[in-house]
């Protein structure tokens, strides 16, 4: 009884194994998604085109005017419709990329990587603050040098004259 060998499944790879058809549909949900984000973003482009044109298009009479008003309002509408349902799909993609993760084991190891990155990125932005507040800093500890070469300066151009 105590003998007895277990068998060296784990929890994950039991539901690597009995969810084989849910990895794979999850996979092509995904890519599907993909797809219809690469769709919403072209059409995010299409409508800010067309409202661009709207704005950039010469007004000449009433009729026209109106004309722009009801164009640009629309592409508004689509604009934000459009980008209201990226974020939609995104988050749902996000979500499915998620499980996915968590299926087949790279959930931790793709957090702790997105972790390193979000803190090498805050690192970096502080790095650069502290450089340009330096260089502020510096240039104020010089200006009364700055400003005594600018008098002798101009006192010996004053002399020369």
């Amino acid at each position: 009884m105590f003998n007895q060998r277990s068998k060296k499944n784990n929890s994950v790879s039991k539901i690597i194994y009995s969810n084989n058809n849910s990895i794979d549909f999850l996979k092509n949900r995904i890519e599907n998604l993909d797809l219809e984000i690469a769709h919403v973003t072209r059409e995010i482009f299409n409508a800010q085109l067309v409202r661009a044109r709207s704005m950039f298009s010469g007004q000449k009479n009433l009729i026209q005017n109106f004309q722009k008003r009801i164009v640009e309002s629309s592409a508004v509408n689509s604009l934000s419709w459009h980008k209201r349902r990226l974020s939609e799909i995104t988050f749902e993609r996000d979500k499915l990329q998620d499980q996915l993760d968590r299926y087949t084991g790279k959930y931790w190891s793709k957090r702790i990587k997105r972790f390193f990155l979000f803190m090498g990125l805050w690192i970096f932005i502080a790095f650069m603050c502290s450089i340009i507040l330096l260089g502020f800093a510096a240039v104020l500890y010089l200006l009364p040098l700055l400003g005594l070469i600018l008098f002798i300066y101009l006192l010996i151009k004053k002399i020369n004259i």
